[in-house]
């Protein structure tokens, strides 16, 4: 008798500290946020010109996160976030074509995205 009695007391304990510890029931799972690629503000874009060499175009956005084998030409940036709490991925994706070292056009996929 004396064991079930100790077993009630030390489950009755373990319930009241559990219930001290103030979390939450069901335990809720923390998330990160996913970031892919490279983040590009507004303000970076609108310091892009027509005709500026590659080099400055890789000061001002970084590296190109793809660059194709077979068309050097080409630079394409993606960024991709996934927020941990859920709600919708942002996606955005910039285009640079260049002819010879010459920014030549951008081609902006994220006017109406957010």
């Amino acid at each position: 008798m004396g064991s079930l009695v100790r077993f009630v007391i030390l489950t009755l304990f373990g319930v009241a500290c559990l219930g001290l510890t103030a979390c939450p029931f069901p335990p809720r799972i923390y998330r990160i946020d996913v970031r892919q690629g490279n983040f590009i503000t507004p303000e970076m874009l609108n310091s892009l010109k027509i005709g500026m060499s590659k080099e400055k175009v890789q000061e001002i956005l970084g590296t190109p996160a793809l660059t194709r084998f077979f068309e050097q030409e080409r630079w394409d940036y993606y960024y991709y976030l996934k927020p941990g709490n859920g709600t919708k991925p942002i996606e955005k994706h910039v285009s640079l074509f260049f002819k010879g070292d010459k920014l030549v056009r951008i081609v902006n996929d994220n006017k109406d995205k957010e």
